[in-house]
């Protein structure tokens, strides 16, 4: 992202970002995921604007009306599983947020192991640490995924677990009839 795309956001959301912030996207260590809205921090700036547009405006969402966000927030990321990720843009260093299904009844402070509210570089620092501790390299171009195994394994297992409750609510003597039978 370049200086010129944090002005742009800026100016077209009407919010300062702040300086923490603003240095994660201009320095986006995150090689794979760069210029992307597909992950906990985004750096799409595209997609950056046209959410935090959206949250921005009272919507409806399967029926429920849902309330604008509160202009202090920003939305930075999600989690793909309906916790948004979101920064206070009135404090320094900016604090980090999570918002639940993107209700404002459901933002709270997003807490370290102390129990203490996190700053932006603690939160993001964390996530780069568990990338590492899972093994994957920031560095490089595309995501390391293992395409297929993960869905294998599932399948083996699920297979194999049917293959055994037949087994069991059949009887297995009803299955191998030249088994000797228990005296």
């Amino acid at each position: 992202m370049t200086e010129a795309d944090l002005e742009r956001m800026e100016t077209e959301l009407g919010t300062a970002l702040p300086s923490d912030y603003r240095e994660i996207l201009l320095h986006f260590p995150i090689r794979f995921d760069a210029g992307t809205a597909d992950g906990f921090l985004w750096d799409d700036v595209e997609a950056l604007i046209e959410r935090n547009q959206e949250y921005r405006t009272t919507r409806n969402l399967w029926g429920t009306e849902l309330k604008p966000l509160p202009e202090k927030y920003f939305f930075i990321g999600d989690d793909k599983a309906g916790w948004q990720h979101l920064i206070d843009t009135t404090s320094e260093p900016s604090m980090v947020y999570t918002m639940e299904y993107e209700s404002i009844e459901r933002i709270w402070p997003n807490l370290n192991a102390k129990k203490e509210h996190q700053s932006l570089s603690e939160w993001f620092h964390d996530y780069l640490k568990s990338l590492r501790d899972d093994g994957i390299d920031i560095s490089a171009e595309e995501y390391p995924y293992e395409p297929g195994g993960g869905i294998a394994v599932l399948i083996i297992f699920v297979v194999l677990m049917t293959v055994i409750f037949v087994l069991v609510m059949l009887g297995i003597d009803s299955i191998f009839p030249f088994l000797p039978k228990p005296t």
